[in-house]
């Protein structure tokens, strides 16, 4: 008797397994620049440009850093350069 406890679960696995199907969206969209920005009170200002990409997408390479974008940081309404330690109130108004 005790088996008949078993049966009713046995019997639900079939229905309970699925199947495994790879997914491509056919999303026709062109890959958008990121600006990701690292501000640190002391440290200087840390920027890094990216590229958006395709998750499945073959011939898409592992770094997606763009190398060579110009990037113009302005704090408190001034051109800062690259070495500027950020002090804490700063007003950063705009990354180019």
């Amino acid at each position: 008797m005790a088996i008949l406890r078993y049966i009713i679960p046995v019997l639900l696995v079939p229905f309970l397994t699925a199947c495994y199907e790879d997914f491509n969206p056919d999303i026709d969209t062109d890959p958008v620049l990121c600006l990701n920005s690292l501000i640190t009170a002391g440290e200087p200002i840390e920027v890094r440009v990216t590229h958006t990409w395709r998750f499945n997408d073959e011939k898409s390479e592992r770094n997606h850093e763009v190398a060579d974008a110009v990037v113009t940081v302005f704090a408190n309404e001034k051109v800062v350069g690259p070495d500027y330690p950020a002090k804490e109130g700063d007003r950063i108004i705009g990354v180019r």
